[in-house]
């Protein structure tokens, strides 16, 4: 036992010895790591201005103000801004002058709200724009996988061709309104990215622990989430429109002086329900021509596309009173104004957008149908106050429907999207 504690006495000194040479030998800053904050927004179609409410841009940019201001403010770690990247792009549907404009303006929008909110300063400035990145569409297009491959081939296509512009001629085919309303939307974009310096004070206790990992520069194609994600930073629970209410008028009528308007719902993907109400009370410029009605012709619409726009199928229902008279010896009224028609058929339609944005709220549909209406009239003299010369029954069987609607779109369904 004697023996053990000398030996012990004698080896503390040495042990205090080697320790401090290992301390004087190890740098008092370990080695720089490498941080990056980044943001993604997106903007409207042909806009510049900044919208926090879309697209989820404004959890986006919190996001980064505050993981910016935690990184400034680290107490364990000295901190730089090494570097600081933002570009800009466009989608390419507009001139070429106007994307270039677009993406400058797009990307002093985003410095522009940052100012004041977080102090950026930096050796390394770096500033892209593009009035179109066709490698980003091209990106967007390959991880589409809901797109069709058919139109993927014709997009890919032209993007392979000495003129990659031409993918804009795909405007009104299914492939180009499939670009228009699930591509294009992700390229209006403006990103910026910060590298951050990182000096972190070294501890005793870590010195015999694992050298820290040092994280490498990244590259820009892995600052982001992939292309086909809308959200940069998770969001909460929000309400997005789920199908819309509209009001429309049928042309078609108009000429007769028929007064009309109508509203469709849709409530469900895939169907819509619409009542329209034609009214006339009038003689057509003179005392013996007049289609004077009160009618509806209510339909139930299945959609082959879930958000009920391009072709639709329908069964429709006709109910109205009647006075028609076509300059000829006779006038045609419901009997007894009290039998009104009442039948029914089914019909096809197509509905396009006015304009080139997907969020527009004007379109055009149009509509052809066919069905069966019983019809129990009273004939009388064409001539005014002329008296009754008889009635008669009949069975209609052709065309009963027909229009082509301006449609305008006034509000929508809201469900609660996890």
């Amino acid at each position: 036992m004697t023996f053990r504690k000398r030996s012990i006495k004698l080896q503390q000194p040495l042990i205090a010895a080697f320790c401090g040479f290992i301390l004087l030998a190890i740098p008092q800053k370990a080695a720089a790591q490498y941080r990056t904050d980044s943001v993604r927004v997106y903007f409207r179609v042909a806009q510049s201005k900044f919208d926090p409410g879309f697209k989820h841009n404004r959890e986006a940019i919190d996001a980064f103000i505050k993981e910016f201001r935690q990184n400034q403010s680290d107490p364990k770690a000295q901190v730089v801004v090494e570097n600081v990247r933002i570009s800009s792009s466009a989608s390419p549907e507009g001139p070429f002058s106007l994307n270039e404009e677009l993406a400058r303006d797009r990307q002093q929008a985003i410095l522009d709200y940052l100012e004041g909110k977080i102090q950026i300063q930096s050796p390394g400035d770096n500033r892209t724009t593009e009035a179109v990145d066709w490698d980003m569409l091209r990106r967007l297009v390959m991880a589409d996988s809901k797109m069709p491959s058919a139109y993927r081939d014709e997009v890919l296509s032209r993007l392979d061709s000495a003129d990659p512009f031409s993918v804009n001629n795909l405007k009104g085919t299914p492939a180009g309104n499939y670009l228009w309303d699930k591509i294009y939307p992700k390229m209006r974009t403006t990103s910026l990215v910060i590298v951050w310096e990182a000096w972190q004070d070294l501890e005793l206790p870590e010195i015999f622990c694992d050298e820290p990992a040092v994280d490498p520069i990244p590259d820009d194609d892995n600052l982001f989430a992939p292309l086909d994600t809308w959200v940069e930073a998770p969001a909460p629970a929000v309400y997005t429109p789920k199908r819309g209410i509209l009001l429309k008028v049928n042309a078609l009528a108009l000429p007769a002086l028929i007064a009309n308007i109508g509203i469709e719902v849709q409530p469900l993907p895939h169907f819509s329900f619409s009542i329209p109400i034609y009214y006339s009370g009038w003689n057509w410029f003179r005392e013996d021509i007049k289609f004077r009605t009160l009618a509806t012709q209510p339909e139930l619409r299945y959609w082959f596309d879930k958000d009920c726009k391009g072709l639709f199928l329908n069964a429709h229902a006709t109910f109205g009173w009647y006075n028609v008279a076509t300059a000829g010896d006779y006038r045609f009224q419901d009997h007894a104004q009290k039998t009104p028609s009442l039948g029914g058929g089914i019909g096809i339609g197509y509905k396009l957008p006015l304009g080139k944005s997907s969020a527009t709220r004007w379109g055009l549909e149009c509509g052809l149908g066919a069905g069966v209406l019983p019809l129990y009239y009273d004939v009388y003299y064409n001539v005014h106050n002329g008296r009754l010369a008889g009635d008669g029954r009949k069975t209609y069987w052709g065309i009963d429907q027909a229009f082509v609607s301006i449609t305008y779109r006034i509000g929508q369904f809201k469900s609660k999207q996890k």
